[in-house]
């Protein structure tokens, strides 16, 4: 760990420079993202500890068009427009609402679309990558 002037340790990963820009970005336009509150804070450890797992089996299945991913994928979009939408809303209009929020939509966009076409696709067929069982 590194400490700056301002007593903020840096983490050894991410380096200096992507922390830097995370603050940088914060400041200037997600005040949520510095402020962190429990509820945040939240999130990030739903992330980390269940869509950090997710993620590495969702991309072997996709790779490999394994059927058996899609009840997890249906779960993993719902949590994510669910905490997505929650954000928002307090980039909307809550205590830490951003002065820039046609750029924070902009900077979300992706964790709505990827999960609501991720929601389609595994929604649409019991067997999404294929005419039948794909195990």
């Amino acid at each position: 760990m590194i400490a700056n002037a301002d007593n903020f340790t840096y983490p050894i990963w991410p380096p200096k420079v992507f922390v830097d820009l995370v603050h940088w970005y914060g400041h200037n336009f997600d005040p949520v993202l510095i402020a962190r509150p429990a509820w945040w804070r939240a999130t990030i450890w739903i992330d980390s500890i269940f869509f950090g797992p997710f993620y590495a089996f969702a991309i072997y299945a996709y790779i490999k068009g394994k059927n058996w991913i899609r009840f997890a994928s249906i779960v993993w979009a719902s949590v994510m427009l669910t905490n997505v939408t929650i954000i928002l809303f307090e980039e909307t209009v809550g205590e830490h609402a951003t002065p820039e929020l046609m750029r924070v939509y902009l900077a979300n966009l992706g964790w709505v679309v990827f999960p609501v076409v991720v929601m389609y696709r595994m929604w649409s067929s019991p067997f999404p990558f294929s005419g039948k069982e794909n195990n």
